[in-house]
């Protein structure tokens, strides 16, 4: 099997098959839902990391399992209230984290279906996490071709991860859905996004914002910043993306719109007017290739 998460296909067909659907809950078991509803009171989600331990002052394996977990409920419209933390350390083994969140609904808000014709607004920049986590894991080999200054700024991501503010603006504008961009990058995060909703996407590519840190990082490795993991950003779908956009720079949180909810099921990628191509079904995380 390959590494990372395993594939949709294998979810659906060993997983998803095989649990029984209440036709009266509209949040079950699906490609995308990365939370549990239980009688509408109580939110439930999971993470698991698998990290070295960084440098003092950095984000732990445990920060990172939970933040994780955080950005997923409030994606899902959910508020966090506790947590508990498994930690397993196997003799001569990295060490391994499982955080699991409890919370509960955010009060007024009600998530929906995206609707052809609403805009797409994704917080922040492409590929975040992956290239901070690439940028201190990987140190020695990026500085003999790159300046310690960009790494510096590359590590410095880690302080965007959480999607908990932006969330909190987009419930009181009465968005529609959020989805939070993790492993698998934007690519996937679009897919799973489609997915959920049942509806078609058409996002121009040129439009995804990235950081010159996360481009540098990429090109060294020669991996594909679209699908690496992209923890701290948020795709929000709206009927009032200026809005929305406007109020997040109050906060000082860069949203960018990049596409919109189409009929059908296609997931269209616009990369110029001669060039359209579909999203193909997220596989490996870019980071297990190097």
């Amino acid at each position: 099997m390959n590494p990372g998460k395993i594939s949709e296909n294998v979810l659906v067909r060993s997983i998803l098959k095989n649990i029984r659907k209440d036709k009266n809950i509209d949040k079950g078991a699906a490609v995308g839902n990365d939370c549990a509803f239980f009688n509408g009171k109580t939110v439930s989600t999971g993470y698991v990391a698998n990290e070295t331990m960084p440098e003092k002052g950095k984000v732990t394996a445990a920060g990172h399992a939970i933040q994780r977990a955080v950005n997923n409920m409030v994606a899902a419209g959910g508020k966090a209230e506790a947590v508990t933390l498994s930690i397993s350390l196997p003799e001569n083994y990295r060490e391994i984290k499982t955080a699991t969140l409890v919370g509960s609904p955010i009060e007024g808000y009600r998530e929906a279906k995206a609707r052809p014709g609403q805009a797409i607004v994704m917080t922040k920049w492409m590929a975040m996490s992956g290239s901070a986590l690439l940028a201190r894991e990987k140190r020695d080999i990026l500085k003999t071709k790159l300046p310690l200054f960009l790494l510096d700024d590359t590590e410095e991501l880690e302080r965007f991860y959480s999607v908990e503010e932006e969330a909190a603006v987009a419930v009181k504008l009465d968005v529609t859905t959020m989805h939070d961009i993790a492993d698998g990058g934007v690519f996937a995060g679009l897919w799973q996004l489609a997915e959920k909703n049942g509806v078609g996407i058409e996002v121009d590519l040129k439009s995804i914002p990235v950081r010159q840190e996360t481009i540098e990082v990429c090109e060294f490795f020669d991996i594909n910043p679209y699908k690496l993991r992209s923890d701290g950003s948020l795709l929000i779908v709206t009927d009032k993306p200026e809005e929305l956009i406007k109020e997040l720079a109050a906060k000082d949180i860069a949203a960018t719109l990049i596409g919109r909810v189409t009929d059908g099921h296609d997931k269209v990628i616009v990369a110029s007017e001669e060039e359209r191509r579909f999203l193909e079904q997220p596989r490996q995380d870019e980071i297990t290739l190097v």
